[in-house]
């Protein structure tokens, strides 16, 4: 069943990065009428679509040549950056490179933090984070990041609508990537609002990134919020994504490879436990190998096994804490639960590994925010 799809994707590939867009016009064509569908179970894989790719797999692979050939085609107009915010592709934007690079994903940041969250592209977030190359870019930069955020939370607090959560994730994300130590009080301030009543679910989803972003401006400031947040919320939401990535953040903040290991060695501890690997090779301690290795048997979730898999490499290879770039963290994907609900696809890395590993194209997909839950790990 999968040989006409292994050969669609064979020639896909073939194309490379950037193939004209008319030669995938003409190729998406015979894909409608020749690939070959899969069920899009999550359960056991189906022997007969393992031994090829799925049409999940081909599209994507088709999509990425798409984009690379749509980028290669703004890139190469006369104005890269008015051709790109046009087309909506804040990853062009961000590739050019320039002081007008910034400036245009500075408005467009703007005007996407102001929209329904259904609306907001937080691509253009991170633009602006990966636009701050320089001194004066940076403070360009934070001086918009931060106070937007602030400005998200304010509103909120003064009786406004919900909070916009798309906008108040990316803007967390882009200020872990410039790790300000002036941004750690309006991030603490975040963070309190995750705790209390004006904060809704999905915003709440968002504590976890706020966390990370705290815990890399280096400062003191958000330790109390950090550790007030999970007396509130930990048991509530145990082993939710969100309430790990605080975990996370907080061991990395105090150094605590001890307390991760211990979290990790404790069998009542049976959620998340992904996020405690990520903690443990982050910290680089080396001591929670063994403890990875003793549990990595009674696993059940499959992102849970690529994790520790992932942190043992880590572990054994490592000559100290990985820079904050390189960190493990960053491999769970920066888009937020919500996002991946509206439609768009997870760029969790440690979940692509899975589903090729098992042939489970839908394994983790998500279509309501209450849909990410923790499993069994």
């Amino acid at each position: 069943m999968s040989e006409k799809n292994q050969a669609l994707l064979d020639e896909i590939v073939a194309l490379g990065p950037t193939p004209p867009l008319a030669q995938l016009d003409a190729l998406s064509k015979r894909m409608r009428a020749e690939l070959t569908d899969d069920d899009g179970d999550d359960g056991a894989a189906d022997p007969a679509r393992v031994a090829g790719p799925s049409a999940d797999e081909v599209w994507a692979r088709w999509n990425q040549a798409r984009r690379g050939a749509e980028a290669a085609l703004l890139l190469a107009e006369p104005d890269p950056v008015a051709a790109a915010v046009a087309a909506g592709r804040p990853d062009v934007v961000a590739r050019v490179g320039t002081d007008a690079a910034l400036a245009a994903a500075l408005e467009q940041a703007a005007a996407h933090v102001a929209l329904p969250y259904y609306k907001t592209n937080s691509g253009w977030l991170s633009a602006v984070a990966a636009l701050a190359t320089t001194p004066a870019r940076r403070s360009q930069a934070l001086a918009f990041l931060g106070p937007a955020l602030r400005g998200l939370v304010e509103a909120r607090l003064a009786g406004g609508e919900l909070i916009n959560s798309v906008a108040l994730g990316g803007l967390a994300r882009a200020l872990a990537v410039l790790a300000a130590p002036e941004t750690a009080d309006v991030l603490a301030q975040t963070l309190d609002f995750c705790i209390g009543k004006k904060c809704h679910y999905e915003a709440k989803q968002q504590a976890g990134t706020v966390a990370i972003a705290l815990a890399a401006t280096g400062r003191a400031d958000g330790d109390a919020a950090m550790q007030a947040f999970l007396e509130r919320w930990a048991d509530t939401y145990a082993g939710h994504r969100f309430v790990m990535e605080v975990r996370y953040a907080t061991w990395l903040r105090a150094g605590d490879g001890a307390g991760a290991r211990a979290f990790l060695a404790d069998p009542a501890n049976t959620r998340g436990l992904a996020f405690v690997a990520a903690a443990v090779a982050d910290l680089d301690d080396k001591a929670s190998a063994a403890v990875l290795q003793a549990r990595r048997p009674t696993l059940r979730n499959p992102v849970a096994e690529e994790a520790f898999d992932e942190a043992l490499t880590r572990l054994r290879d490592q000559a100290g804490p990985p820079p904050q770039e390189a960190r493990m963290i960053w491999m769970f994907g920066v888009r937020s639960p919500t996002e991946v609900a509206l439609g768009h696809e997870s760029d969790d890395q440690l979940l692509a590994r899975a589903r090729a590993r098992l042939g489970r194209p839908g394994l983790g997909r998500v279509y309501e925010t209450d849909d990410t839950g923790p499993a069994e790990q």
